[in-house]
């Protein structure tokens, strides 16, 4: 497996049940996400984004490195900042959001 696998692997393994838990309003939610707002519809929408072009990307017959190096890239991107932007550093996603970012940007530094 590519470690551009693996980093669309990643995404579908931890957007699959996230995105379902914000999508049905899952009470576990609130406590991470906050309660059902606009803004929360609106990044379940983002992930539910990142997860259909991860699975497209993942089951195509051949990859695209410029669809995927796009794709990792935009996320290393807005996940850095909501390290920056995020007010309560406590916050779980906060620290997957690092996680996740470090692991894309070295997949981008070795994977392509």
């Amino acid at each position: 497996m590519s470690m551009i696998q693996i980093s669309l692997a990643i995404n579908i393994l931890v957007l699959v049940p996230v995105s379902l838990g914000l999508l049905f309003d899952f009470k576990k939610m609130e406590p991470v996400f906050g309660e059902r707002t606009t803004a929360r519809e609106i990044l379940c929408s983002i992930y539910l984004t990142i997860l259909l072009a991860s699975l497209a990307l993942l089951f195509a017959s051949s990859i695209s490195r410029d669809y995927a190096r796009n794709l990792l890239v935009a996320q290393v991107i807005y996940k850095s900042l909501s390290v920056l932007l995020i007010r309560n550093k406590r916050t779980p996603v906060l620290w997957f959001n690092l996680a996740i970012a470090l692991f894309h940007g070295l997949t981008l530094s070795v994977g392509f």
